[in-house]
C-alpha cells in the first residue's frame, strides 16, 4: 500500500506545467514543502477539467469507506476497473497525484524501519490516482482522491509487497486523457493500464533508510528537511 508520501520540493508549479495544468491561487497559496503527507490531509492532484485543459486542485486523501468502514486510501490497479467503489471514477475521474517520493516500512528486530523512496536527482514522481469531485463547498465536501498501487519493483520489493503506480510525464497525460477512455471504453482500461504500470517497474528510485519517525507531527515541519538531505 501507499500510506505516506512527500512533496518536499518547491517546484510544484513546474510539475503542473509539465502536466499542462493550470492552477488557481488557492492551491498555490496552500502548498509548501511536505515531508509526511498522510491520509485525510489535503494534497495537490492534477485532474482533466476538459478535453484540452488539466487543472491542479487540492483534494483530501482517502475515499469514505462503505457502511462507516475505514478510510480507503489505495486502489489495486489490477482490479480497480471491476470494483463498484472505483468503476465510475476510472471512467470519468482519473487524476495524477504529484509527489517526489513515498514512504514504506520494513519490520526489523528493533521495530519498523521507514524507508523513503525517491528518484536520484529529486525529480517529481507522479502517481496514478482517482478522485471524487468537490461538493457544494470545499470546506464541507472537498474533492477526495486515492492512489493506485501495483506490484513492487526490485527496489521496493525487499520492503513492501505493493508500491504506488508510478507514471512518467507522458504516461500521466495519457492517464488523464478522458476522451480516449470514452472512445475505447473498458478496452482502454485493460489495454492501457498494464503498459502504464510496467513503467513503474523500470522507474529508477533509490532506497535510502532514514532514522526518523514520520508519524510525529513535527515531521511535516521545515526542520525535518535534514532527515531527507533536502536542505
Amino acid at each position: 500500500m501507499c500510506g505516506r508520501m512527500t512533496l518536499s520540493t518547491a517546484t510544484w508549479t513546474n510539475m503542473a506545467e509539465e502536466l499542462m495544468a493550470t492552477a488557481s491561487p488557492e492551491p498555490i497559496s496552500y502548498l509548501r514543502p511536505r515531508f509526511n503527507v498522510a491520509p485525510t490531509q489535503m494534497h495537490p492532484v492534477v485532474m482533466a477539467q476538459s478535453a484540452d485543459v488539466n487543472q491542479l486542485i487540492l483534494a483530501q486523501w482517502g475515499f469514505p469507506g462503505r457502511k462507516e468502514g475505514p478510510l480507503v486510501i489505495n486502489a489495486r490497479s489490477e482490479t480497480v476497473a471491476e470494483k463498484p467503489m472505483f468503476r465510475g471514477a476510472v471512467a470519468k475521474h482519473r487524476c495524477v497525484v504529484i509527489a517526489d517520493g513515498f514512504i514504506e516500512w520494513r519490520k526489523s528486530g528493533t521495530g519498523r524501519q521507514p524507508y523513503w523512496f525517491h528518484r536520484k536527482a529529486g525529480q517529481p514522481v507522479y502517481f496514478a490516482g482517482l478522485y471524487t469531485p468537490m461538493g457544494a463547498t470545499a470546506k464541507e465536501s472537498p474533492a477526495r482522491f486515492v492512489v493506485l498501487t501495483t506490484s513492487p519493483n526490485h527496489v521496493v520489493a525487499p520492503v513492501h509487497d505493493r508500491m504506488p503506480a508510478v507514471l512518467g510525464a507522458q504516461d500521466a497525460l495519457t492517464w488523464l486523457a478522458k476522451p480516449a477512455l470514452e472512445l475505447c471504453g473498458q478496452h482502454l482500461i485493460r489495454g492501457c493500464l498494464p503498459r502504464l504500470y510496467r513503467r513503474a517497474s523500470t522507474t529508477r528510485c533509490t532506497m535510502i533508510p532514514r532514522v526518523w519517525n514520520p508519524t510525529r507531527t513535527r515531521a511535516n515541519s521545515w526542520r525535518c528537511s535534514k532527515f531527507f538531505g533536502c536542505g
